[in-house]
């Protein structure tokens, strides 16, 4: 786990802990960037979840999902509106 992985989860994990939309508010559009990043699920396809629409992979063969519905990132992902910002799913 590299030092900017660590940051931008600390970063996450105070949103999460945070629980307000003023907040969210308050963040940079770097900041929102990262804290989108930081809560993506990067993995493998997987046809029963995602259909047929992959994500761009890495060199892995991983590619960059939205997290799981019902978690604390996903609420983060739809809080920051991350569906929206253009790239994001790219690596």
């Amino acid at each position: 786990m590299t030092k900017a992985t660590k940051i931008v989860g600390a970063f996450v994990a105070y949103l999460a802990a945070v629980h307000s939309g003023a907040v969210f508010a308050q963040l940079s559009p770097t900041q929102t960037w990262n804290a989108c990043r930081g809560v993506q699920d990067v993995r493998l396809h997987n046809d029963a979840i995602d259909g047929p629409f992959r994500k761009t992979p890495d060199m892995y063969g991983r590619g960059r999902y939205p997290p799981p519905t019902g978690t604390e990132a996903n609420r983060i992902w739809n809080s920051l509106k991350c569906y929206d910002k253009p790239g994001i799913y790219s690596h």
